[in-house]
């Protein structure tokens, strides 16, 4: 039986005909590689995976390096990046095992020892004081009937019809009799906490809230407005009604170049989720639109964007929507 012959291997600068590599058969390297590269058998061709030996009779310092075999599990796990929460899909927030695990102790008392003696009086007196619901109401009570006249002085106004005036047209005005500043941002910090509950008031209460830092007697007046609009409608509330149904509902209006001083438009929206009304907004926009179609595409976006928020959350919570 006859050895396996031995395989050539050719170098285009040096012809070396004694240098020989010892590798299985059918293994064999071209003669136009690089005189600079070293060849180098597969691991599938090592059954022992043993480095390969490569021998040279006309230099002694050709000597090849050992080859350090990696697996490619090992080289794999050197670059994987971490886990982190926020790759992939974002966490359930609302996972019912989420809100078990929330509740697993909850609050039965809520403890008074660090808090001082005036500050356990003035939380007492809040759980204790009646707080009336009407205006009948609060004039019942002698201590709310002195505090709404000390505040406002208005008991007795004649109640509105509207909000605010119909194109009203509010600017600052040179040469302007000027308001009291400090009753003016006490009044109006009261009504934007009201407007949380009260969307028929947000637009108004937006439009007076712009003059701050300089109120005028014309904006003083829109607020007095808005305070008798508030007297005739204390009764008024947003009531909620099961409707046999969870269809998500949007509206959105915009109202163009409203503000005469800086000519930027107004977005309006708000939301209804089964006929009931849940989330509104009225704000002016960032940047001058320069036609009513781009007032009217940016107040679209902005009710867009509310939609596909509150058909996130719904999802989230268990019930997706199907139209909207």
């Amino acid at each position: 039986m006859t050895p396996d012959p031995i395989t050539q291997v050719g170098n285009t600068a040096d012809v070396a005909p004694e240098t020989s590599v010892s590798s299985p058969p059918s293994t064999s390297i071209p003669s136009n590689e690089h005189p600079s590269l070293t060849p180098v058998l597969s691991d599938e061709h090592s059954p022992d995976n043993s480095p390969v030996e490569v021998t040279s009779k006309n230099s002694e310092t050709d000597n090849v390096p050992e080859t350090n075999n990696f697996s490619s599990d090992v080289a794999l796990d050197r670059y994987q990046l971490p886990p982190r929460s926020t790759r992939g899909i974002p966490p359930r927030r609302y996972d019912p095992k989420y809100e078990s695990q929330q509740s697993r102790y909850p609050v039965e008392k809520i403890s008074n020892e660090n808090l001082s003696s005036m500050a356990i009086a003035f939380s007492a007196s809040l759980y204790s004081s009646d707080i009336p619901k009407t205006v009948e109401d609060a004039l019942g009570n002698k201590k709310w009937k002195q505090a709404m006249e000390e505040k406002t002085g208005m008991l007795d106004c004649k109640p509105a019809e509207t909000p605010i005036a119909t194109n009203h047209g509010l600017q600052i005005l040179e040469g302007a009799k000027l308001a009291e500043r400090e009753q003016y941002q006490k009044i109006v910090g009261k009504l934007i906490y009201l407007a949380q509950t009260r969307p028929d008031i947000a637009y108004a209460v937006g439009v007076v809230s712009r003059f701050m830092h300089l109120p005028q007697i014309q904006h003083m007046i829109a607020v007095m407005r808005i305070l008798r609009y508030l007297k005739g409608t204390s009764c008024t509330g947003i009531y909620f009604a099961q409707n046999g149904h969870l269809d998500l509902i949007a509206y959105t209006d915009a109202d163009w170049a409203g503000d005469r001083d800086d000519r930027k438009s107004t977005s309006g929206y708000f939301t209804l989720v089964g006929g009931n009304l849940v989330t509104w907004r009225s704000k002016k926009q960032k940047v001058v639109a320069l036609s009513s179609a781009e007032a009217e595409f940016r107040r679209i976006a902005k009710g867009i964007t509310e939609i596909l928020w509150i058909r996130k959350l719904m999802k989230e919570l268990g019930f997706p929507q199907k139209t909207a």
